[in-house]
């Protein structure tokens, strides 16, 4: 019995290691179509003289990144809640690719 919950456990903590690492492979991607989208607003405005943006909305697109970083700790944080309070498995390639899209 002992035995059993240690390979099931070994198991739980694969998938949850699987599911960190497709995440966090993924967050490089997701920062630079975040930061293209955040800068692609600002110089489309047409506030912005000679192409140079003012430091506020530098800092701005810098709290837009930081919050949106958290969001996307969810998608792997979000596996692991419903594993851990609703026993389902955690999510396949496609799930996952839907999720990040």
């Amino acid at each position: 019995m002992e035995k059993q919950n240690s390979v099931k456990k070994d198991s739980l903590q694969n998938d949850f290691n699987t599911a960190i690492t497709w995440w966090e492979r993924k967050r490089l991607v997701y920062n630079i179509i975040t930061l293209f989208g955040a800068l692609l607003v600002i110089f489309g405005r047409g506030e912005v003289p000679n192409g140079i943006s003012s430091y506020k909305d530098l800092v701005i697109v810098f709290y837009w990144l930081f919050g949106a970083n958290v969001f996307y700790t969810f998608g792997w944080g979000f596996e692991a809640i419903l594993n851990y309070y609703f026993k389902t498995p955690f999510f396949g390639k496609t799930t996952r690719t839907l999720c990040f899209v």
